[in-house]
């Protein structure tokens, strides 16, 4: 009887630490609301006659400081959606690990919970050749002091098959956090490289975290038509 006990406080602690990490901070959202204008309406954005979208983007990055690479994996969809695995691999030029593909080989399905729970998530738009992005990122649940973060960031499309970072900035932050973002950019330069389309032959769907908030959706009625096909 107690060890049952102890395995139910034990469950117990482990649901309240996973609400608080995932719960954002009014502070935050505050700030952030009035920043994030990209809001989530589900209609098909016709970005596939701008680029591939059957596929990921892998991201590159040149860290000036010390010479290295890092590389991360982009996707977006035809809803307007927007998705980033957080992990940049410095210094892993070759053997870049395929987040999006590798979801379905996994029978455990930690990718997945990983890609739709922990995985970076936003909206985006199409600015003539220019695709803005909004996202917000979760903490990290077993990192200590990882904090909610936002960025906006722009890309622009060199061909079908290539875009370009060519802005960055955060947002949601308050002017102490922004003022240690840009003062950490001066101190680590970085210098983003034209990132590549790999097509894969599956590709999740778009259902996220960030599609059960209401703040992301601009109108609360498809907000909660939503959340009734969830429960079905």
């Amino acid at each position: 009887m107690k060890k049952i006990v102890i395995i139910l406080l034990l469950s117990i602690f482990a649901i309240s630490c996973k609400l608080f990490y995932y719960t954002m901070p009014r502070s935050f959202k505050n700030r952030l609301l009035q920043e994030f204008t990209f809001t989530f309406d589900g209609k098909d954005t016709g970005i596939d006659a701008l680029i591939n979208i059957d596929g990921y983007y892998v991201v590159k990055r040149f860290w000036v400081n010390d010479s290295s690479y890092g590389f991360s994996h982009l996707m977006f969809f035809r809803d307007g959606m927007f998705a980033q695995d957080r992990a940049f691999h410095a210094n892993s030029k070759r053997d870049v690990p395929d987040f999006f593909h590798d979801i379905y080989r996994d029978d455990r399905r930690s990718l997945g919970f990983h890609l739709y729970e922990r995985t970076i998530w936003g909206r985006y738009k199409i600015f003539g050749d220019t695709i803005k992005v909004q996202y917000v990122e979760r903490p990290i649940l077993h990192s200590q002091g990882s904090p909610w973060f936002a960025m906006e960031v722009w890309y622009k499309a060199i061909d079908r098959n290539t875009i370009l970072e060519i802005f960055s900035k955060p947002i949601g932050l308050c002017d102490r956090e922004r003022r240690h973002f840009y003062n950490a950019r001066k101190r680590y330069p970085i210098t983003p490289l034209p990132s590549t389309f790999v097509p894969t032959d599956r590709i999740p769907c778009s259902e996220s975290w960030i599609k059960r908030e209401r703040w992301f959706w601009n109108n609360e009625d498809n907000w909660r038509e939503y959340m009734r096909f969830l429960k079905k």
